[in-house]
């Protein structure tokens, strides 16, 4: 199997049974992979490389981060999770590593704040809104 660096490798019948994600249903992770997919290739294409992926998919999961983590485990070959979840397992060693999809990738804002008293609380309250 060669290195995987697009979400179309992915398809490769060689990772049958070994490719594990989150199901979108309860995964925000998994809803933003399908969103992006949508965005990028088209709803009808997008929903076409779901069912082709779905071929190689072993599991599941509830969570988004848990991929990766069966994937450090030797459990799949490929987990897709967020790159910050990936992270998290390659800081304390996991032989894991991240690909940025060559298709493109989405993402999410995981928290935000207004500091009280900052200099630009106007600007900062409609960025927030």
């Amino acid at each position: 199997m060669r290195e995987i660096r697009c979400s179309s490798d992915l398809l490769d019948s060689k990772l049958k049974d070994e490719v594990q994600v989150a199901d979108p249903n309860s995964s925000g992770m998994a809803y933003t992979k399908l969103a992006t997919l949508v965005q990028i290739l088209s709803e009808e294409k997008g929903f076409e490389y779901m069912r082709k992926l779905h071929i190689n998919v072993n599991q599941y999961t509830k969570s988004g981060g848990a991929p990766v983590k069966a994937t450090a485990l030797g459990e799949t070959t490929a987990g897709i999770v967020f790159m910050s979840d990936a992270l998290v397992s390659i800081l304390v060693k996991a032989p894991v590593k991240w690909v940025a999809p060559c298709e493109g990738i989405g993402y999410e804002v995981g928290s935000m704040s207004l500091i009280k008293g900052g200099r630009n609380m106007r600007a900062a309250k409609k960025f927030y809104d």
